[in-house]
């Protein structure tokens, strides 16, 4: 296989996904936030929702590929060691 058919053929499983969300709801719950994320298929795709106890709050992105949705809660986890780290 060609380099650039490696490029390609990086799949995202479903489990890694969930690590990523569970990562981004451990960040949320240490920052004393009471929202979380949802990881969700619509229409084949991946969708990122924002959840409060009552239910779906807001969609934060969809229509996105799994290597997408992985970035997208990568940056969220990220973004919230920051915030979180600075905070206390």
């Amino acid at each position: 296989m060609g380099k650039i058919a490696e490029l390609f053929s990086f799949r995202i499983t479903r489990d890694e996904l969930e690590t990523a969300e569970k990562r981004v709801n451990n960040a949320l719950e240490s920052c004393g936030s009471d929202i979380r994320v949802k990881l969700g298929r619509r229409y084949g795709y991946w969708a990122i929702d924002i959840v409060k106890k009552g239910g779906v709050e807001n969609t934060l992105s969809a229509g996105l590929t799994a290597k997408e949705a992985k970035e997208v809660l990568d940056g969220l986890s990220r973004l919230l060691r920051e915030v979180c780290y600075k905070k206390y």
